[in-house]
Parts: C-alpha cells; sequence; structure tokens
C-alpha cells in the first residue's frame, strides 16, 4: 500500500491547475483588460461631469475615494497583482492552511490527510492477516480471514477515494472559478453587474468551505478510526474490530457524499435566512400597511355617510 498515494495525485493535479490557470488568466486579462479602460473612462468622466454639474450630490472626498477603489480593482483585474491578490491566496494558501489547521502540523497538503486515512486500516489489516496464517491451509476460517482482510482494505481504499474525489472536484471547480475571477472583478466596478461579482465570490467561498467540510470530517473519522483500533486490541476475535472499523469507514464516506450539501448550508445558508427573513417582513409590513389603509378608508366612508344621514333628518325637521 503506497503511503503517499493520494498525495502524489493531489500535488500533480495542482501542478496541472496551476498551469491552467497560467494560461487561462493571461487570455482572460487580455481579452478584458482594453475594454475596460475605455468603459472606466467612460464612467469616471460621465460620473465626475454629473458631480460637478450638481446631477449627484457627492462630497469631493468620497469622489475621490471612489475613483481610486475604481482603480484598485482595474490593477486587480487587468495586471500581475490578481495572481498575487487572488489565485495565490484562494488557490494555494487557504486550502493548505485548512488541511494543516483540521488535520494537524504534520499534514503538508490535502492528499495527505486522504494517505493517513487509507494508511490507518494497516494495522488491523495486518493483524488479521497474521492471525490467518496460524491456521492451517484446509481450514476454511483462513480464507475467511483473508477475505475480511481484503474487503477492509477495499473499503478503505474506496472510501478514501470517495473523499479524494470530492476535494478534487472542489479544486478543480475553485481554478475554474479563479481563471474567470478578472471578468467578475471587472463586473464589480459598476453599480449594475456587482451582484454578479458578489455571485462570483460567494461561489469560490463556497468551494473554500467544501474543502474544509472534507478535511474535517477525513480527520473526525481518523480518530474515530484510532479508538476503534485501540478498542480492538483487546478484544479475540479479530473480525469484532474488523466490523467496529468498517462501521467508521461507512460512517466516513456517507459524510462524504453529504459533504456538498453541508458546504453549501453553512456558505449559504445563513444569507438564505437572512433574506427570506427581511423578505417576509417586508411583505408583512407591506399586508399590513394596505389593511390598514382598507380599514381606515372603510371608517372614513362610514363616518361620511352618517354625517349625510344626519343632515338629512335635520333638513327633514
Amino acid at each position: 500500500m503506497a503511503s503517499h498515494l493520494f498525495e502524489s495525485i493531489y500535488d500533480n493535479i495542482d501542478g496541472k491547475l496551476d498551469l491552467f490557470l497560467n494560461e487561462r488568466l493571461t487570455n482572460m486579462v487580455d481579452v478584458i483588460r482594453g475594454p475596460l479602460a475605455v468603459g472606466l473612462t467612460i464612467y469616471i468622466v460621465l460620473y465626475g461631469y454629473a458631480v460637478m454639474r450638481g446631477v449627484i450630490s457627492e462630497p469631493w472626498s468620497e469622489l475621490f475615494y471612489r475613483m481610486v477603489k475604481l482603480c484598485i480593482l482595474y490593477l486587480a483585474a487587468t495586471t500581475v497583482a490578481y495572481s498575487e491578490w487572488i489565485t495565490q491566496p484562494l488557490f494555494h494558501s487557504m486550502p493548505d492552511a485548512i488541511a494543516q489547521a483540521l488535520a494537524g502540523k504534520t499534514i503538508d497538503s490535502v492528499g495527505g490527510a486522504f494517505d493517513n486515512y487509507y494508511a490507518q486500516a494497516d494495522a488491523l489489516i495486518l493483524r488479521i492477516r497474521e492471525e490467518a496464517a496460524t491456521y492451517y491451509d484446509v481450514n476454511p476460517w483462513k480464507l475467511v480471514l483473508y477475505l475480511v482482510a481484503l474487503a477492509l482494505n477495499v473499503l478503505a481504499g474506496l472510501s478514501a477515494a470517495i473523499g479524494f474525489a470530492v476535494t478534487v472536484f472542489a479544486k478543480v471547480a475553485l481554478a475554474i472559478i479563479i481563471a474567470l475571477g478578472p471578468l467578475f472583478i471587472a463586473l464589480a466596478l459598476f453599480e449594475a453587474t456587482r451582484r454578479m461579482f458578489y455571485g462570483w465570490l460567494s461561489q469560490a467561498f463556497n468551494y473554500l468551505v467544501l474543502m474544509g467540510v472534507i478535511i474535517a470530517i477525513t480527520s473526525l473519522i481518523t480518530d474515530l478510526g484510532e479508538t476503534a483500533l485501540s478498542q480492538s486490541q483487546g478484544i479475540v476475535d479479530v473480525t469484532v474490530g474488523a466490523a467496529l472499523f468498517a462501521a467508521y469507514l461507512i460512517l466516513g464516506t456517507v459524510f462524504f457524499l453529504l459533504a456538498p450539501t453541508i458546504a453549501s448550508g453553512i456558505a449559504m445558508g445563513a444569507a438564505l435566512g437572512v433574506g427570506d427573513f427581511a423578505g417576509n417582513t417586508a411583505a408583512g409590513i407591506g399586508q399590513a400597511a394596505r389593511a390598514g389603509r382598507a380599514v381606515g378608508g372603510g371608517a372614513s366612508r362610514m363616518l361620511g355617510r352618517g354625517r349625510t344621514a344626519s343632515g338629512g333628518s335635520l333638513r327633514a325637521r
């Protein structure tokens, strides 16, 4: 069993994605630099003219701050600053920092966490095989023990592969989002398209959270597996320890499959909850206001009819 299998695969994919980002970012910057410069110049000229004419009421200090902010965004979208400000933190620093924080300081990359997860079953598998070696070849229990060891090895590898596949998916999606980043940063320059930039930023955060959730699940199941292994040491029947460890592996696999939903809930659930609350509150206030106006109008009409009826009776007298 290769002790650095997933780490080598992850480093290979990470290197390919680096090449992908370098090529695509250069092309993206070349495409948007010219149109963005023209659009930004027109925007600054028209906005400054509107402020000087008094159409827009804004202090000169606020106008200067706005222009500086727009220039910084332009530099971030069209120069090498994008690699230092966006690509390096989002694509390398944050995933590796999350892996080290959640999996331990001995993990140098995300792939190392899955190597530990996969290799954890080695001690139990070795113990089962040593137990099987004590039986004669004609004893069917020897075959059963070898099959248990094989099944445990396959289950550990499959569980680690599923979690690793979800992590690689998040990494690839993050690379695509970062490659499109200059376009969405350019959209952040203008009020009408700024919501698209926030959507792009939200998706990048979502995939970072997904990687964090996967690493957290891997670390949790690894710790639970160590507990199961220590408990199985005092059990004579090795198949009981294998069944207990397999239960933790199945639990980890289920969590890996649910990780995208968990990450989406963490990244978007609070925002959706606040949005729903604000929408429902605004709708309730609107309905209450309309009901109040209806009640007030009905009361006014009733009072008007009462005055008319009273006036008629006085004239009759």
